[in-house]
């Protein structure tokens, strides 16, 4: 594991943690609330970004459709008004980890005074990364353990769409378009249905789109995820307006 922190963490924290893909409005509701409870308690609003989730090591990358990339995401998170967001970048390995490992990640790097876990949330593998080893090693820490309620998140069917080529729905359920930035090979690689895309260029990912659209075309590979071939190296982020499956042969 390997974590960088981004925005100001000045003192102990309120933390939640997540992969925050897709970030639906259910999700932003909770980022604010952890907000307003973080200044009520006069502490720090932190979320942890878990990339990739770990579903992707045990499902696979191609039936795993990622919905923003992670710097879409970080804006997203600080665009809902709290401190930061530690960026927790895990390998194959660490699916394996345990919950200690997971708390001395994100200890070396904040202070953390609460702890904010989903109903059936875990931070590892086995055992080890169970609601008792999470509540001996919050006990362990001085850290308070808060259990959020249920909550049913539309994240299953978001993916099932992308990888269907059904952006125009999926945008539906989340309320934005999906965004990527601009990758240094300029070769964008997505879980998604190959085929022809209608692209949005954006100067930030949570900019408004004023450009004209664009049509994109993801190829399916021989090896490796469907490939899309940045339009422009002058062009920062692209919104997905819609995909195949939306065009019914407009494109």
């Amino acid at each position: 594991m390997r974590a960088t922190l981004h925005g100001r963490v000045d003192g102990s924290s309120v933390v939640i943690v997540g992969s925050w893909d897709p970030f639906l409005p259910a999700h932003r509701t909770m980022i604010e609330q952890l907000r307003s409870h973080a200044r009520q308690r006069s502490l720090a609003s932190l979320a942890v970004m878990l990339d990739p989730s770990p579903a992707v090591f045990i499902w696979g990358r191609h039936d795993w459709a990622i919905f923003d990339d992670v710097r879409t995401r970080i804006e997203l998170l600080l665009g809902c008004g709290i401190d930061g967001v530690l960026l927790i970048r895990l390998l194959r390995r660490d699916v394996a980890a345990t919950a200690a490992e997971f708390f001395s990640t994100m200890l070396a790097q904040i202070d953390v005074a609460e702890l904010w876990l989903g109903a059936h949330q875990t931070l590892g593998a086995g055992d080890h990364g169970r609601t008792e080893a999470i509540e001996d090693l919050a006990a362990d820490n001085g850290i308070e353990l808060v259990r959020l309620p249920p909550l049913r998140l539309e994240t299953e069917d978001v993916r099932q769409l992308l990888a269907a080529g059904r952006v125009r729905e999926a945008t539906q359920i989340v309320g934005r378009a999906p965004v990527r930035g601009r990758p240094r090979s300029l070769a964008l690689r997505l879980a998604w249905l190959p085929g022809r895309y209608q692209a949005i260029p954006l100067d930030r990912p949570t900019a408004s789109p004023e450009q004209p659209s664009l049509i994109v075309e993801l190829v399916p590979q021989a090896k490796g995820l469907p490939r899309l071939q940045w339009p422009d190296r002058e062009v920062r982020y692209l919104a997905f307006a819609a995909g195949p499956a939306d065009h019914a042969g407009e494109l």
